[in-house]
């Protein structure tokens, strides 16, 4: 990366808002489970973009996507980019609720958890579908998106 190699613990990377969790926009799988956060998330929270979208690209530094294998969900969090499992789990403490409790899953080896977020990230087309273009979310998922985060 540009700015900074991505990790699972994290390294620091360009300055950013807090809380945007970067999906895939043509995976099923990452729709519906961004509409299921979007529901949950009363504070309101995550902010959203999608891999492929202009603000995917900026808050990457540019890198092209689908260069590192399946990255289907990266949470960028107070200038921090978190991938696989790390994401997942600190998206979770930031919906809050019962959600938050999740992250307690952080004490699991990391690789271990990646392993299973791997499987996931590698069948999900598979097993959920995939669009041939970024899906259109409804308007109480759109308001969560950057401006620039569709494409």
């Amino acid at each position: 990366m540009r700015h900074g190699r991505m990790s699972e613990e994290g390294d620091e990377h360009k300055k950013n808002p807090s809380n945007i969790a970067l999906i895939d926009g043509e995976c099923f799988l990452c729709h519906n489970l961004t509409a299921f956060a979007v529901k949950h998330d009363k504070k309101r929270k995550l902010h959203f973009a999608t891999l492929q979208s202009p603000a995917g690209r900026r808050l990457l530094g540019g890198e092209p996507i689908g260069a590192e294998g399946p990255r289907s969900f990266l949470l960028v969090q107070n200038g921090v980019i978190y991938n696989r499992s790390g994401a997942v789990l600190r998206a979770a403490a930031a919906v809050g609720g019962w959600f938050s409790f999740l992250y307690l899953f952080i004490i699991i080896p990391a690789p271990l958890r990646n392993w299973a977020y791997d499987w996931v990230a590698r069948n999900r087309y598979r097993w959920f579908g995939k669009s041939t273009s970024c899906l259109m979310p409804g308007e109480d998922v759109k308001s969560r998106f950057l401006k620039d985060g569709l494409h």
